[in-house]
């Protein structure tokens, strides 16, 4: 599946670290985080441009919690759709 086919409520599992070079070290940490998660990804929205996001929570250093939103591209090679259950 092609990020362009996931829909606001499709769920994703990131699988592994992004392997884009232009990723932020703070952002590839996150990205490592989320594929040790066992909880799915959501897909909150679709940009103008047809690009899914999904918020994450995550803990801070100094324990209060941030949302964070990051998009789902293609290139990224590290994320996997979950079918929807019957």
């Amino acid at each position: 599946m092609k990020a362009a086919d996931l829909k606001v409520g499709d769920k994703i599992k990131i699988i592994g670290p992004c392997q884009l070079p232009y990723v932020a070290k703070d952002t590839a940490e996150v990205f490592e985080k989320l594929s040790r998660r066992k909880k799915p990804l959501v897909i909150t929205e679709i940009d103008k441009e047809g690009v899914p996001w999904y918020e994450i929570r995550l803990k801070s250093k100094d324990g209060k919690m941030e949302t964070h939103f990051l998009a789902v591209f293609d290139e990224d090679k590290n994320w996997e759709h979950i079918p929807n259950s019957v």
